[in-house]
């Protein structure tokens, strides 16, 4: 009963210091307490007794215990209490008026304060003359010192026991002695008893500590709870329910549910064949598999006394989960290959279903008992159908303008894939892997979407030495009207169509109708919509910066600007018939130098630094107002 006296001597030494007047008179501190075994109250007693002889400003308490509760006692005939009755005959703890109420006017010395502590009070007649006491119940320590947690007592347990142990240990702890205060099934005070006597020598961890309590929980009328696990899904509570609804037998008291219970059974066993299923831990007193489960039926049929006894000792989650809630396994059937939808531009989407892939591969070499790095062997990725909304007046026109817009659309994307997942060294000891990507494929399956959203499916295959078969993933890259992508592409086919109508060199600034919406979009979905809508709508997009008038070409940076428009013009065409990642691999970097070299001339060179072509080569490219 250690932690139960430290804890209500903390209590104590509590009100003693919040309710001291610091008068020169003597003080009184009353305290009544129910009835305690034995072992509580005499190490309560003791600490009290220390507590008041280390206070100068104290005297030696007066501790009285009740007539009735010392002759309880006095039967005690083990040597531990034999030798705490002794010391409580010596310190004169017994009462000997005969009632508990006179204490109250037990006087304290001048200047020094006297503390009375009453044991037993609810065992006398008297009590109510005590209303003036500190009630120090059990209820007040649960609430007020433990504030509804034995995380105290837990940790205290562990570290005198010297057992290394993680936080969640003492949280798992909890898990298991809250509920049975709530349920009423123990108190405070055999929570206490039941954690002094933990035997924790033969405990390494947190985790052997946890299940030595699962496993002693017979004091309280419960069976043992070795397999549970904490992170099951399931609370303790509902164990304890369950345990208590089947060794009171009201779980089985209708004829329905006892029936069900032992049809469960014969299911279990049918399923299970017996001789070595059960650890003799789970299956406690009972010799053999055979055995346990005989007398689990007989239990359920005639709630035999003698065998609930013998239950007790068995795994009660053994006995819940894994017969009780048998089910037999249904029928398997084929599993069906799930596509994931992903979103996203077309080389995050691919990396997105590789990574997915990557970690199913995992999974399954963790089963094989192989390293996945090892055992992979190389990567495939092919597109599979383009549920597509592209026009036609008929299916083999509408094939046609969906491989040629799919190809735009992941122009480069494969021979992107294919150099940079290829130099990735994924494999064993930065081995090369063979990587191929054929995302855009001449004999693809094109289907009209109708009215539903088109998407691009493809496949991502991984395969490894010693699998019979790689392992595939199905993936879908929804391809709404306003996806990203999709949208870029609209504007560089709009783009290309202005800057070829114009005549000669084209540095372009292009404008839009609905400008203010544009701008006033309050998210990208509706930015992408508007922008849609402008392209779709208005066929005079283009402004050419050198096609006004009064252009000198013979103005020193206008070669400069000249080559930056041809460049353009590269780029825009290259992207409208290969796809923007193909034009980027092929084009950008010539785009890109001269953009730079037209922005150096004009910073650098005198002869160019008051050209009134500057103006334009900053407004190249904008979308602006028209």
């Amino acid at each position: 009963m250690r932690h139960f006296a430290e804890t209500a001597l903390g209590h104590i030494k509590r009100q003693i210091e919040q309710n001291r007047t610091g008068a020169d008179r003597g003080e009184k501190f009353l305290f009544m307490m129910p009835s305690l075994p034995l072992p509580a109250a005499f190490h309560l007693g003791r600490l009290l007794e220390d507590y008041c002889a280390a206070d100068t400003r104290i005297v030696s308490p007066v501790i009285k215990v009740a007539e009735d509760l010392y002759r309880e006692w006095s039967a005690s005939v083990d040597a531990e209490s034999r030798q705490a009755l002794t010391h409580v005959c010596e310190r004169n703890w017994a009462n000997e008026r005969g009632n508990l109420t006179s204490y109250r006017n037990e006087p304290a010395q001048a200047g020094r304060e006297l503390v009375v502590l009453l044991i037993g009070t609810d065992r006398v007649t008297d009590s109510s003359g005590l209303a003036d006491f500190h009630h120090c119940d059990f209820r007040t320590i649960w609430e007020e010192e433990l504030d509804h947690s034995f995380a105290l007592w837990s940790r205290a347990c562990l570290e005198k026991g010297g057992i290394a142990y993680q936080p969640d240990t003492i949280v798992h702890f909890d898990e298991v002695l809250v509920p049975l205060v709530d349920r009423g099934l123990a108190d405070i005070l055999q929570v206490s008893l039941l954690l002094d006597g933990l035997e924790l020598r033969t405990v390494q961890d947190g985790r052997d500590a946890e299940i030595l309590l699962l496993s002693k929980l017979g004091v309280f009328g419960l069976p043992s709870f070795p397999g549970y696990r904490f992170t099951g899904g399931r609370s303790f509570g509902q164990y304890v329910d369950g345990a208590v609804a089947f060794f009171s037998y009201d779980m089985f008291l209708e004829e329905k549910p006892r029936d069900r219970a032992l049809t469960t059974i014969e299911k279990f066993v049918e399923h299970n064949p017996l001789g070595q299923l059960f650890d003799a831990s789970e299956r406690g007193t009972f010799a053999s598999d055979e055995e346990f489960i005989d007398a689990l039926k007989r239990y359920i049929a005639s709630a035999d006394g003698t065998t609930r006894r013998s239950l007790l000792t068995c795994d009660f989650v053994l006995i819940r989960d894994r017969i009780l809630n048998f089910r037999p396994p249904k029928q398997a059937r084929p599993k069906k290959e799930t596509i994931r939808r992903l979103t996203g531009g077309p080389i995050e989407v691919v990396l997105a279903a590789l990574w997915k892939t990557l970690a199913e591969f995992k999974k399954i070499s963790n089963e094989h008992g192989v390293f996945a790095h090892e055992a992979l062997q190389g990567i495939t990725i092919e597109g599979q159908l383009f549920k597509h909304d592209c026009d036609g007046e008929s299916p083999d026109e509408r094939r046609r303008r969906a491989i040629a817009y799919l190809a735009r659309l992941l122009g480069g994307i494969d021979k992107w894939l294919e150099d940079w997942l290829g130099a990735a060294k994924m494999g064993a000891d930065g081995r090369d892997l063979k990587v191929q990507s054929r995302l855009v494929r001449s004999d693809l399956d094109c289907q009209s979407a109708r009215t539903g959203e088109p998407f691009f499916h493809f496949s991502v295959s991984l395969e490894a030495d010693g699998f019979d078969t790689p392992v595939t993933g199905q993936f879908a890259w929804r391809l709404p009207e306003v996806e990203p992508y999709r949208v870029a592409d609209e504007v560089i086919q709009w783009a290309w169509q202005g800057i070829a109508a114009t005549d000669g060199y084209c540095l372009p600034v292009f404008h839009v109708p609905y400008y203010e919406e544009l701008l006033l979009a309050k998210d990208h979905e509706e930015t992408h919509r508007v922008l849609l809508q402008c392209i779709q709508e208005d066929d005079q997009s283009v402004f050419n910066l050198l096609g006004v008038s009064d252009i000198d070409s013979h103005d020193p940076l206008y070669p400069q600007v000249r080559n930056l428009s041809i460049s353009y013009g590269r780029f825009i065409e290259s992207a409208r018939k290969n796809g923007i990642h193909a034009a980027l691999k092929t084009d950008w970097d010539e785009l890109r130098r001269a953009y730079e070299s037209a922005f150096d001339a004009y910073l650098s060179q005198p002869s160019c630094a008051e050209s009134p072509m500057a103006a334009l080569l900053f407004r190249a490219f904008f979308i602006v107002r028209q």
